[in-house]
């Protein structure tokens, strides 16, 4: 799909979706190019539409508040966006601009070329350390630390993205116990499984040991981490 955003934003290309949006490649006026993530609103269905927002908000929060060499910077935010398509139609949508980061996910990396030396194991997880130290030093939690969510730039360093789980690691209530069902099934605590109330930082320490296990591995320790597993146990 290729169009005009908010008369600012030429989008050429689709670079990936998921669930609720979609990520584009973007050029300015000046031929900078950008990462654009792009959720449609549907004026027939307010109720998914909010839920959409409440994502991308969440995300905005946490970007807005972060400034890390390995996290994604937002440049760019609005919940009432104007995209005209080639044949002039127009539709409101709601977008962020982010850094473009140009080379893959650290997922297809692996996918591509197997497991890690343990020497880049060593400087990947570095970096993805030093990021979530900063987030929780912040009192950011992530709940949705994943390979898929870990860029490699043309350098060959971590960018980590997608906030829309993130959350204040002491909650909504200040308590700092958590009970929403987040994350990804691969990479959850089993506390997070079981339905049991959770504290932030914990559950991103516990997705960090996953990370590093099929680093250096090459293969995920298992599908979720549930006793019946001997792998988990």
């Amino acid at each position: 799909m290729s169009g005009i955003l908010d008369g600012r934003y030429l989008i050429t290309k689709e670079l990936g979706s998921g669930q609720f949006s979609k990520v584009y490649l973007a050029t300015d006026v000046n031929n900078k190019k950008y990462a654009i993530k792009i959720i449609p609103k549907y004026a027939d269905d307010p109720t998914t539409t909010s839920s959409h927002i409440a994502l991308l908000n969440a995300e905005v929060t946490a970007l807005t508040t972060l400034t890390h060499p390995t996290i994604v910077r937002l440049i760019d935010y609005s919940d009432s966006g104007r995209f005209v398509l080639p044949n002039q139609q127009e539709k409101e949508v709601i977008y962020m601009v982010l850094e473009y980061i140009p080379n893959s996910e650290l997922f297809d990396y692996i996918k591509l070329t197997g497991k890690l030396s343990e020497n880049m194991c060593r400087l990947f997880f570095l970096e993805l350390l030093d990021a979530v130290n900063y987030l929780h030093c912040n009192n950011i939690c992530h709940r949705d630390l994943k390979l898929e969510n870990l860029m490699i730039d043309s350098k060959y360093h971590l960018k980590l993205l997608d906030f829309g789980f993130s959350i204040p690691t002491l909650g909504h209530d200040g308590s700092g116990l958590l009970n929403s069902y987040k994350g990804t099934p691969l990479y959850m605590a089993p506390e997070i499984h079981e339905g049991k109330k959770y504290y932030g930082r914990s559950v991103d320490i516990f997705a960090l040991g996953v990370i590093l296990f099929i680093l250096y591995s090459g293969h995920p320790p298992f599908l979720e981490a549930k006793s019946n597993n001997n792998i988990y146990n």
